[in-house]
């Protein structure tokens, strides 16, 4: 895997393959993640209502799953390593201060709820005038370098290979 920033050592966790490795240009964990939010959450905009209507409201539940299911492989992992990176519960929230858009928003609360998931309309953390708010809880943050650091010790103990300070410059495929 090339990359060694959540996505990369994630993969190489999950995959659980002792003959793949990371392989990092850097330093582990100075890239994207460094500047991360490290938020887990499945709200995303008004991404679901877009799926619905580029295919079908299948897919759209199909996505929402998928995103459910990444928050609790990612808790999981954390509770089976032993991994403390400042997890902490926090809402997300999904708002707009444009009337013209007030009906995506509830369009897009309206398929949150048909899909279990608890909204409420709440009033943003901030000041903000003129806007439609409605916040999940299930959502969390966490420190994404305690993370990085710790889930690049567990692929260690696994013997899956971490190289950091290393370019790849070419990839010769075995059919070649």
């Amino acid at each position: 895997f090339i990359g060694g920033c959540l996505t990369g050592l994630l993969t190489s966790y999950f995959l659980n393959d002792t003959s793949s490795c990371v392989v990092e240009a850097r330093t582990i964990g100075t890239g994207v993640t460094k500047n991360t939010t490290a938020k887990i959450t499945y709200l995303q905009s008004d991404i679901y209502n877009k799926i619905k209507k580029l295919t079908n409201k299948e897919n759209a539940k199909l996505y929402l799953n998928s995103q459910i299911e990444s928050v609790k492989a990612l808790k999981n992992l954390l509770e089976k390593e032993e991994i403390n990176c400042d997890l902490k519960e926090t809402p997300s929230y999904i708002f707009t201060s444009k009337k013209s858009k007030i009906n995506k928003l509830k369009e897009e609360i309206y398929f949150l709820k048909k899909n279990g998931i608890k909204v409420s309309k709440s009033p943003l953390p901030i000041k903000y005038k003129n806007y439609s708010s409605y916040k999940v809880n299930d959502t969390y943050t966490f420190n994404p370098l305690k993370f990085i650091t710790s889930v690049f010790e567990v692929l260690n103990t696994k013997n899956i290979k971490v190289y950091d300070n290393t370019k790849v410059l070419n990839v010769k495929n075995d059919n070649d």
